[in-house]
């Protein structure tokens, strides 16, 4: 990568100083900086990774180490020509926090250098971010043999995507899109949790896994981001039944947006405040909408009976949020539509993605 003994570097997640203890000695002193959160893991890398000589490196090296969370580099007056995160994937909001905080310590000829498992959402997300703040990104893969088994289903996948970030008059969104042709949309409709303004939190916590699920099947994925004020679907989740107060202005931008992005096949899923809106969709768009997945959620049973495509229900019988009459009484009034119960509490959607005969169910429609 071009590394000189004269060149200045900030590691973001210096850990247990496994990467630092090759960098502080080949530096030259005052050269290395860090940002850790956990001081622990710095603490217990002096002992076990730099012992014996982190008494005479420190003191002829001079490497400075600050602790904070937030992606704060303000401590530091310098300007690197490297900056580097080789810790685990950063979650959406955080990785842009880093790039926007990196773009003012870097150089002009300096280079970003961040490692990633082989993740489409990653990628795509590094190289909007990069392109927008004319920064200079060296990526390098993590092996797979560093995951966790049970995380492959979600971070190993040999497709690539390029994203687009938008707004409209009401919505912000995120379309992921694959480098290839192939021909289906997902629409993601997040639930209440991630409302705002900001076209990241609707990508943030677990969300941000099934999108990546969705991706690594192959498919362009759009994101619209509910403004905080406002829902997918004007009705009280609590109640069993619900009258038809119209379309809100946040989903008709998001029919506008599939209008305009649509591919040959193209589906609705959503949680929650999102499930509603996979109903209202597929209720009131027949024709625009392949096939849907509700997890939680309901629509008046006048409006039910206009669903002319396969919806799949997932409803669980502990769900303290959203009650599962609702469920019941939609899929009883509409004769493309079917029912699976089970028992998790409100965060259902996790629970029916593991299981790939959900998404095969899908995209056989």
């Amino acid at each position: 990568m071009g590394l000189k003994k004269h060149h200045k570097v900030l590691e973001v997640g210096v850990g247990p100083m496994r990467f630092a203890r090759l960098l502080i000695p080949f530096l030259e002193p005052n050269n290395y900086c860090g940002v850790e959160p956990n001081k622990n893991f710095v603490q217990a890398g002096q002992k076990k990774e730099l012992f014996p000589l982190f008494g005479s490196i420190s003191r002829y090296q001079k490497p400075r180490i600050v602790h904070n969370a937030v992606m704060d580099f303000s401590e530091f007056n310098d300007e690197f020509d490297y900056i580097i995160c080789y810790g685990n994937p950063l979650e959406i909001e955080t990785l842009n926090l880093f790039y926007q905080n990196a773009s003012q310590k870097l150089k002009d000829s300096g280079k970003i250098l961040y490692a990633w498992y082989d993740s489409p959402i990653q990628r795509a997300e590094i190289e909007h971010l990069s392109k927008i703040l004319d920064l200079d990104t060296i990526e390098f893969e993590r092996p797979k043999a560093w995951l966790k088994k049970e995380e492959w289903s979600w971070y190993v996948s040999t497709k690539a995507s390029r994203l687009v970030v938008g707004s409209t008059e009401n919505i912000n969104y995120r379309l992921y899109k694959q480098t290839k042709d192939y021909d289906k949309l997902v629409v993601w409709l997040h639930g209440a949790g991630e409302r705002g303004d900001d076209n990241l939190s609707s990508v943030s916590g677990w969300s941000i896994y099934v999108v990546q699920k969705l991706l690594s099947l192959g498919c362009d994925v759009l994101v619209p981001q509910c403004p905080k004020e406002s829902k997918w679907v004007d009705i009280d989740w609590s109640m069993d039944d619900h009258e038809d107060l119209g379309q809100t202005n946040a989903m008709s931008d998001v029919v506008k947006l599939v209008g305009q992005f649509k591919r040959g096949k193209n589906y609705v899923v959503g949680q929650s405040m999102g499930g509603f809106g996979v109903w209202d969709c597929m209720a009131r768009h027949p024709k625009l909408f392949d096939a849907g997945i509700a997890f939680c959620g309901g629509i008046c049973r006048g409006l039910s009976r206009k669903i002319t495509n396969p919806i799949w229900a997932f409803r669980s019988s502990n769900d303290p949020t959203v009650p599962m009459k609702n469920s019941v009484k939609a899929v009883n009034n509409c004769e493309y539509a079917k029912l699976t119960k089970m028992s998790i509490g409100h965060r259902i959607a996790e629970a029916a993605l593991a299981d790939p005969d959900t998404l095969d169910w899908l995209f056989r429609h």
